[in-house]
């Protein structure tokens, strides 16, 4: 008789436990993706509050509102002057652009969803708030 390599049992049983593994460890590798995406709309918000910052010193004020899609219509039709904005629209679920130039300072609102978590990220001339949905 050879009794070398694995039985059928010893196989299966192998497999059993690398399947509770995998099932432990994925909620964890998912909620490590979605706190990278987080953190890239994070990154590009500071971004993009400098790239605002510029065009209000070219402009003295903010551009004005399209309606739709707005960081995609500020990233690709105005802010490319001042540099490149990474296109983070996979991971928007909704944003909305408000600007008010008459005002004394004039201020802009970008707020934006994301559509990993429930966080919202308002970013304006003063800083960035991050919130929970």
């Amino acid at each position: 008789m050879n009794d070398e390599g694995f039985t059928l049992v010893e196989f299966l049983f192998v497999i059993i436990i690398l399947s509770i593994l995998v099932m432990i460890s994925f909620p964890r590798l998912t909620g490590i993706r979605d706190k990278a995406n987080d953190t890239n709309i994070l990154n590009t918000a500071v971004t993009f509050r400098n790239f605002m910052a510029m065009y209000y010193q070219d402009n003295q004020q903010f551009p004005s509102s399209n309606g739709d899609n707005e960081y995609n219509y500020l990233r690709e039709n105005i802010l490319i002057e001042y540099g490149e904005l990474p296109d983070i629209s996979k991971h928007i679920r909704e944003d909305e652009y408000t600007v008010d130039n008459a005002s004394d300072p004039k201020t802009y609102e970008l707020e934006i969803k994301s559509s990993n978590t429930d966080k919202i990220y308002k970013i304006k001339p003063n800083g960035i708030n991050t919130s929970e949905n």
